[in-house]
């Protein structure tokens, strides 16, 4: 089985998720499933990916509008769902990294 590792901007950016995530009230709007807890700590460790794992990275690139705060959370941006969203998954260095590779083995 062909694995591969993320970039070392792709880990930073899931470590800032996991680390903005602390700083939410868990009672409020932003909620997170187990699947983006586990990818974002899969990045943030820089463990290897399957083709399956990047499909599901790449899968994702229809969100890329959402890699910038928007203004109204400029001051909070961990209270952005879209943002934190997209760093749970590596922002543009982990998206783009994920296309890449499948760009290059298909499937």
């Amino acid at each position: 089985m062909i694995t591969f590792r993320p970039p070392i901007k792709a880990s930073y950016n899931a470590k800032k998720f996991l680390k903005y995530y602390n700083n939410i009230d868990n009672s409020g709007n932003c909620k997170f499933g187990k699947g983006v807890f586990s990818r974002a700590k899969q990045l943030a460790k820089r463990e290897a990916f399957t083709l399956k794992s990047i499909n599901d990275l790449v899968f994702l690139y229809r969100y890329h509008k959402n890699y910038r705060t928007r203004s109204k959370f400029k001051k909070f941006p961990y209270e952005d769902q879209s943002y934190m969203s997209w760093l749970a998954r590596g922002g543009n260095e982990g998206i783009l990294w994920a296309k890449k590779i499948k760009k290059l083995y298909g499937r």
